[in-house]
């Protein structure tokens, strides 16, 4: 049976010195990696409970041009200020 998992693609690195976002599938301890080309691979993915608001990372999703592909690669933060999914709490009124 095969796995398949979404994992940076640490066999090349782009020139923004970043790696690409890949398609990793293992069958019979056999890998082969497809790179994700797509241009509407943009955004966020946030690890946080969304009950209590409770923030623990989060990822920003970009892409850049590589050889004329849109290459999507991510960048993480910890800071849930970074954060355009994260609810920020209400001021309390003076």
């Amino acid at each position: 049976m095969a796995t398949v998992a979404i994992v940076l693609n640490t066999t090349k690195k782009l020139t923004n010195e970043q790696y690409s976002i890949a398609l990793r599938v293992t069958h019979k301890r056999e890998k082969k990696y497809f790179a994700i080309n797509s241009l509407t691979l943009k955004g966020e993915i946030a690890h946080m409970n969304s009950l209590s608001n409770d923030f623990y990372r989060g990822y920003k999703v970009q892409t850049t041009l590589v050889e004329g592909y849109h290459m999507p690669y991510y960048i993480e933060f910890t800071e849930p200020e970074q954060s355009s999914i994260w609810l920020r709490p209400l001021k309390e009124a003076e």
